[in-house]
């Protein structure tokens, strides 16, 4: 989805203009979509826990995608945030895998990610 945004954008001409904003605040467009991927995927682990296991698994779907899309970007906009192991092996593996770095990261700011996930839906 962000993938296909970006690619309206180029398509637009619209992608300089993007791009210098983004990089008037330090990162680059496909950056961005990376570490918003990487968030995501942390913030959704950290809901796990309390899940059930069919819906853990539906979790993991979910997970599975935003982790393919993000295996296709920048490797190193993933150093922004921090690295998600092996995302080679992990598009194999039936859970997809999270650095715990990024789970702890995002674990502080739980309460504020789920009122800003609240309003996108």
């Amino acid at each position: 989805m962000a993938l296909g945004a970006l690619g309206m954008i180029k398509d637009n001409d619209l992608y300089k203009e993007f791009a210098a904003l983004t990089n008037q605040y330090g990162f680059t467009p496909e950056q961005l979509i990376s570490v918003g991927s990487e968030v995501s995927m942390a913030y959704l682990e950290n809901l796990k826990g309390n899940l059930s296991p069919e819906n853990k698994e539906k979790v993991n779907q979910l997970m599975g995608g935003l982790q393919s899309m993000g295996g296709s970007q920048n490797n190193s906009a993933s150093s922004m945030l921090g690295s998600v192991a092996n995302s080679a092996n992990a598009a194999s593996a039936d859970t997809p895998v999270v650095s715990e770095n990024n789970v702890n990261l995002v674990k502080e700011y739980m309460p504020q990610l789920q009122k800003l996930f609240a309003m996108v839906q």
